[in-house]
């Protein structure tokens, strides 16, 4: 499903649908009123390959689920599990997750004009966030040893003010059953996005959450499903999970003082 729709006094947009292999363009800068942010789902079969660019654009590459190896930066001669340090940084084995809230993701920082590719070592799932930029730091791998295990219902930076990209941030949050995940308004940010992973508590499908205009919303609002991505002028929302449903929100903002921005969202 796509489109615009009026939920308690704010109007956010709403992407989603099939995941089909390759590459799904879920939001896009330049549509649907969005200026800044893009995100882009990829989805790796195993043993196959996936090649991008980023353009204009800085991205973070975040493993949300299996293993792949990636490659990124100029092709010249040289491996390394760490990187190479002529130019071309190649990384073996990386994500491992089932489930994206199952710990801390692997994931790459890669600045505008750089060359990335994806192996899928087994069926992968990989989440792009990018947005356009004049420039950036240098191609940065992210480990789970940069930061602790996420605890259940508190935002986890991935890509934090400590990074040197120049407006993207992002942050990962797991919901317990039946939790509430506030997006603060942050009045810092150009714009902000956020993925949606439910999985339900025994057998069946799991139930929609409810998407409410504001960080106290009631849990009467519109109805997200599993997959959806939404994006926001600024946040200020509120999602709540059914008792029998958890979940993983994966949010990026764009913002020029990424400081500020990381400060109203954690605290």
């Amino acid at each position: 499903m796509s489109g615009a729709q009026k939920v308690s006094g704010f109007k956010p947009l709403i992407s989603g649908g099939v995941v089909r292999d390759g590459i799904n363009p879920f939001l896009r800068a330049g549509d649907h009123d969005l200026d800044h942010l893009s995100f882009d789902l990829l989805k790796l079969p195993a043993k196959t390959s996936i090649p991008a660019r980023t353009e204009r654009n800085e991205a973070l590459v975040v493993i949300l689920e299996g293993v792949v190896t990636a490659t990124a930066g100029a092709a010249r001669k040289g491996r390394s599990k760490k990187g190479s340090t002529e130019g071309r940084f190649v990384w073996d084995s990386i994500g491992r997750r089932l489930k994206p809230n199952e710990g801390p993701p692997y994931a790459f920082y890669v600045p505008p004009g750089t060359a990335f590719a994806l192996w899928g070592e087994r069926e992968a799932l990989v989440a792009v966030m990018s947005a356009e930029s004049a420039g950036g730091d240098e191609i940065n791998l992210i480990t789970p040893e940069n930061g602790d295990t996420p605890a259940e219902d508190e935002w986890r930076l991935i890509l934090g003010p400590e990074f040197g990209a120049r407006k993207l941030l992002v942050a990962e949050r797991s919901v317990s059953p039946g939790g509430t995940v506030p997006v603060p308004e942050i009045d810092d940010a150009l714009e902000v996005a956020f993925y949606l992973r439910l999985f339900r508590d025994g057998d069946g499908p799991p139930e929609p959450a409810a998407l409410s205009g504001s960080e106290s919303g009631t849990g009467t609002g519109l109805p997200l499903p599993d997959g959806a991505a939404v994006a926001l002028a600024k946040g200020g929302c509120r999602l709540d999970l059914s008792e029998k449903t958890s979940g993983y929100v994966l949010l990026t903002v764009a913002a020029d003082k990424r400081e500020a921005a990381a400060e109203a969202l954690c605290g």
